[in-house]
């Protein structure tokens, strides 16, 4: 298997030995998390402009009226690591090479961004390094401020350029706020869709985005989902279409068979299971007796292991 292959299926392998500690699940979304970035292109050529959209959520502030979020969007080409920290590293160095200072995108809950590819993204490598060619899109939210370098500094080699700072005038630890990376792969004739969804079903029957659910809780404030009784739990699934397991050659003459899977978050419940294989996608759910008398978003988000992501969220009233 390709090292994307074995990263999808260990996700989804983890879940399985991971259910049996009373630890809240990484699905139980309480916290601000991106769960997900989309590009309309995963795969785009030189020139093309690619446009992003972020699926997130904010857990301390679930009306998005209480505390502010300033975003911050960047690109890096070609970094030679593919994390925050090496792309931020290729745009240290760019920066020195060019004496340009680093371009972000600012602004509150700017949930959106777009880029170009740069012309040169392909012919600037050696042939046999093109098979590598992408932009990383750095992506940082802070619930607060933040605050960038001095641009007569600019990006330092090694350091996290940016400092996140609260309404208290406190800078926030890296785990306090989310940066992350989506990569997006640079060809000049391979393509990637991104996966397509053909349904979503509760207990076997379509789940139209409408229709909010009604649920009895079960009596627990644990996180076991084998300790709630079988008539409270319901199943879930996102179903993607045929077309979604792509697969071919692609112009470098490798051949390719994409493996999907399949998340599921929630603000409160536990899941059976939170990743599963978009070829078996069903898992169940079940609502915990906190979330009586509220109403708990769903989010389900397909992956293929090209980059390509989707995404749509549902709605449940628990009695």
């Amino acid at each position: 298997m390709s090292p994307r292959v074995r990263v999808l299926v260990a996700l989804a392998l983890a879940t399985l030995v991971g259910c049996g500690a009373d630890l809240d699940p990484a699905s139980r979304i309480t916290t601000l998390r991106v769960m997900a970035v989309r590009a309309d292109k995963p795969y785009a050529k030189p020139g093309d402009t690619v446009k992003l959209d972020a699926l997130w959520y904010d857990g301390l502030d679930p009306t998005r009226t209480q505390r502010s979020r300033q975003w911050a969007w960047t690109t890096c080409v070609n970094p030679s690591s593919t994390d925050v920290l090496g792309c931020f590293a290729k745009i240290a160095q760019d920066a020195q090479q060019t004496g340009k200072a680093p371009q972000l995108a600012l602004g509150s809950d700017l949930d959106t961004y777009s880029f170009t590819v740069p012309a040169d993204a392909l012919s600037s490598l050696p042939a046999p390094s093109r098979v590598y060619a992408e932009v990383g899109v750095v992506l940082v939210v802070c619930p607060g401020t933040l605050q960038l370098p001095d641009p007569s500094v600019g990006f330092q080699l090694g350091t996290f350029p940016v400092q996140c700072i609260d309404a208290s005038g406190r800078s926030l630890g890296l785990d306090e706020f989310v940066a992350g990376l989506k990569r997006v792969f640079v060809r000049a004739s391979t393509t990637n869709q991104n996966p397509k969804i053909d349904s979503i079903t509760w207990d076997g029957a379509a789940w139209a985005a409408s229709d909010v659910k009604s649920v009895a809780a079960c009596d627990t404030t644990g996180n076991r989902y084998d300790r709630c009784s079988a008539s409270l739990t319901h199943q879930v699934a996102l179903n993607v279409t045929p077309d979604s397991f792509e697969s071919g050659t692609d112009e470098f003459g490798n051949a390719y068979t994409e493996q999907l899977i399949t998340q599921y978050y929630a603000t409160e419940g536990i899941f059976e299971h939170d990743v599963k294989l978009a070829s078996d996608p069903s898992t169940g759910w079940v609502a915990r007796k906190k979330a009586s008398g509220g109403t708990v978003l769903m989010w389900l988000v397909a992956r293929d292991d090209r980059g390509g992501v989707t995404w749509d969220e549902r709605k449940i009233e628990v009695q």
